[in-house]
């Protein structure tokens, strides 16, 4: 049953147009550096599952890279920074 929910709500945020406009806002954040996960998320007002999923797709497609690893100030495990790859930034300054 959980399955099929997460499946359904899935499609229905790819159909809608959701998971573009959280790529967006995830894009503009990158703007300004490198960032991790949970910065993004505390940032943009998305939840952190949302902007993983969104960073994953990303990274999948080379539109942001892993930058360097950071302590996370909450947990103390080493994390991830992402930021833009090199020929989005040329994007955003066009």
């Amino acid at each position: 049953m959980i399955r099929q929910n997460s499946r359904k709500a899935f499609e229905e945020n790819t159909a809608s147009g959701k998971f573009l406009t959280q790529r967006q806002v995830i894009l503009n954040c990158l703007e300004t550096g490198q960032k991790t996960r949970r910065q993004i998320a505390k940032i943009t007002g998305l939840e952190t599952s949302a902007v993983s999923g969104r960073v994953n797709d990303l990274l999948k497609e080379g539109v942001v890279v892993e930058s360097g690893h950071v302590k996370c100030s909450t947990t103390s495990k080493t994390v991830a920074t992402v930021k833009l790859a090199e020929t989005q930034i040329e994007l955003f300054k066009g």
